[in-house]
């Protein structure tokens, strides 16, 4: 009997534990449950203030893209009438371009004619030289006589032996001489055919240093300008229309200035003389006091201009 009340009492707390437990793992899950609830809560909250700031965001996003859409449509209307006009100056670029080719076709007919020319003018030089070169060796076989000849002489008669030593050193003149002019014409062959493709490089550089600058390519019209100066730094036109894009459009003055003085003392009677010492003038005035490039390029005078290309012929128009 002591054994059953025992085991119920046995049965009795493992319910009461069984219970609490249950109880407690209810405890435990309603905690959760109302945890989840709180951050439910706390997250809906932020999520409708965030929806009233997007609502805000929106309502502003909409303004600025009515904003943006109207720019977009200037901009648009802007780009159409530059569109326009590029296509225009791509027509007049394109005009230039075939003038160009023409000119360096025409520059090329020329290069070949005076290829040929030189050519024609070796063959006489080579002759000439030629003629000259038998010359020579004609005095030399007349040396080397004369000196035999000097040594048969010498055995009777000093008076011969001097007239023998005066004919030898007029002959070697002569062969010295003789030799010199060969040499002359052969450096004269030489510098005639350098001297006429370089003029012709140079035109041609200068020609397209014109269209670069009428074409408002500055920067490549300036390093075509400097090419044809290296060739020909006589050329007292390559300089003035270097000073001029120095001047008009790059604002460099003090090269402005220098180019201008270089082409007044190639030629003091070029043909815009007064305009460019005024200018000169007025560049060194603005150095001394140091007027700022916007004063300096509104007083440019209008009446300097970009020569014009050479002819066929090589000449510029004038």
């Amino acid at each position: 009997m002591t054994r059953g009340i025992y085991r119920s009492n046995r049965g009795s707390v493992g319910i009461v534990i069984l219970v609490a437990l249950l109880l407690l793992s209810f405890g435990v899950l309603l905690v959760g449950f109302i945890n989840m609830y709180k951050e439910y809560r706390a997250e809906g909250k932020e999520q409708q203030e965030e929806f009233v700031k997007m609502t805000d965001i929106k309502v502003a996003s909409e303004e600025e893209s009515k904003k943006a859409v109207n720019a977009l449509s200037a901009r648009l209307t802007q780009s159409m009438a530059e569109n326009d006009a590029l296509k225009g100056n791509i027509n007049n670029l394109q005009d230039s371009i075939k003038k160009l080719r023409v000119d360096l076709e025409n520059a090329n007919t020329q290069v070949q004619f005076q290829k040929a020319e030189q050519d024609r003018i070796e063959s006489s030089m080579m002759d000439l030289i030629a003629l000259y070169g038998d010359r020579v060796e004609a005095l030399d076989r007349t040396s080397d006589d004369l000196r035999s000849a000097l040594e048969i002489e010498r055995a009777t008669s000093k008076e011969a032996e001097d007239s023998l030593k005066n004919k030898v050193k007029s002959l070697k003149e002569q062969l010295k001489e003789s030799k010199a002019l060969v040499n002359d014409l052969q450096a004269k062959v030489l510098n005639l055919g350098k001297s006429s493709l370089v003029k012709e490089t140079s035109k041609m550089h200068y020609n397209l240093a014109n269209h670069y600058a009428k074409s408002k390519l500055y920067d490549k019209a300036v390093k075509e300008y400097k090419r044809a100066i290296e060739l020909v730094p006589s050329d007292a036109d390559a300089h003035y229309n270097l000073a001029l894009v120095y001047d008009v459009y790059l604002t460099e003055y003090v090269l402005a200035r220098n180019h201008y003085l270089k082409c007044l003392e190639l030629n003091p009677k070029f043909k815009n003389r007064k305009e460019v010492q005024e200018r000169i003038t007025y560049l060194s005035f603005s150095e001394s006091v140091q007027i700022s490039p916007t004063q300096a390029k509104q007083k440019t005078p209008h009446k300097l201009m970009v020569d014009n290309v050479y002819n066929t012929q090589g000449a510029r128009p004038r």
